[in-house]
């Protein structure tokens, strides 16, 4: 029985040692250059990176036939069907693989392009990666073809807001949420976010940080992602900043909160869906959770918080590693009583029969 457990105890082992080895970080970006305006034709490339060396790629990808037409590609890329392609490339080893293609748009118009599935290989032939990715873009009369426009913030895709220069950044989770589409602001296209209640955001990076833009209220926020499924934006209206008197750093954004104990703030968030609340934000834990306050926006939040915090804390779990000790303990101690007394009993037959 010992042997069993030993040899599970080390095939568990193994299998962990092994899921760790495999796991690669890599992705794919999507590119557009050239004059994207009916008639005119324009390059799309698809860019697929890892920090293991790629010798080959499989993927499949989307367009609107309506909208832009296939040209041509000398880099294994072909027309499968009626809007959808595919990538069938071997290459030198390498951590960034450029697949460029020629395409033609045709009318005016909002439309995508997407890697929807695919398969990268490494050096062992083995697929170290199934990225998908996305590009919206608009089709205009008067296209600008100077910048390169793509999913990525990639090089000489700007945007200056108030002075300060943004280069165009892309969030993979923002793109599977929100509805992609293509904003005018300050006389430039640029590819926009809309979110489940209609409003508009524009992707931006500054610095390695990944910025929201709202298109209607101007405004920048940073985008905060815990656990690569929840995004949430600080809400900073002058109501609630006039509560939240404490700068406090979170995620490496600088916010405002109140300080409730510890390593702990309150602030107001709202998450990828539009919906806003107060929040309990734990610096030291890196988590963030819901405060269910029963009370209006006013000075008496804050009241509230600070006595409705124990129920909002994550719950103490340390409890069970001790009622486990115990029970093991338990379970010891009742069954040494039972052998002994079976034993005993056992004796005291014996010494009757004698």
């Amino acid at each position: 029985m010992l042997k069993k457990i030993i040899a599970s105890v080390i095939l568990i082992s193994m299998l962990l040692s092994f899921s760790v080895v495999c796991v690669a970080e890599g992705g794919v970006d999507i590119s557009l250059s050239g004059n994207v305006s009916p008639g005119s034709e324009f390059e799309v490339s698809f860019i697929f990176r890892n920090d293991k060396k790629i010798t080959g790629i499989e993927a499949s990808f989307s367009y609107d036939p309506v909208m832009i037409e296939f040209i041509s590609s000398e880099d294994g890329v072909s027309i499968s069907g009626d809007g959808t392609g595919e990538i069938d490339l071997l290459t030198e080893a390498s951590n960034e693989v450029r697949i460029t293609a020629v395409f033609k748009a045709l009318c005016v118009g909002d439309t995508e392009i997407a890697v929807r599935s695919s398969d990268v290989f490494g050096d062992d032939a083995m697929i170290i990666d199934s990225p998908s990715g996305i590009v919206a873009f608009g089709i205009t009369e008067e296209s600008d073809t100077s910048e390169e426009h793509g999913s990525s913030g990639l090089a000489g895709n700007t945007i200056v807001i108030d002075g300060k220069s943004y280069s165009l950044g892309y969030d993979s989770l923002i793109a599977t949420r929100y509805k992609p589409g293509v904003a005018i602001y300050d006389g430039f296209s640029y590819i926009s976010w809309k979110s489940p209640d209609g409003r508009e955001f524009i992707v931006l990076n500054d610095g390695g940080s990944t910025l929201l833009f709202d298109v209607s209220s101007k405004e920048v926020k940073p985008l905060i992602r815990l656990e690569s499924r929840m995004v949430y934006t600080p809400i900073e209206t002058p109501e609630i900043t006039n509560l939240l008197k404490s700068d406090f750093t979170f995620m490496d954004f600088g916010l405002k909160g109140y300080f409730v104990d510890r390593d702990v703030y309150l602030t107001c968030l709202e998450n990828f869906s539009g919906s806003s609340g107060w929040y309990y934000v734990d610096v030291k834990q890196n988590t963030i959770q819901r405060a269910f306050i029963k009370a209006d926006p006013d000075k008496d939040v804050i009241e509230h918080a600070v006595k409705q915090k124990e129920t909002a804390e994550p719950e103490d779990r340390t409890w069970i590693f001790y009622a486990a000790i115990i029970a093991v303990f338990s379970v010891a101690i009742v069954t040494t009583i039972v052998y002994l007394g079976r034993s005993n009993s056992g004796k005291g037959k014996e010494n009757e029969n004698e």
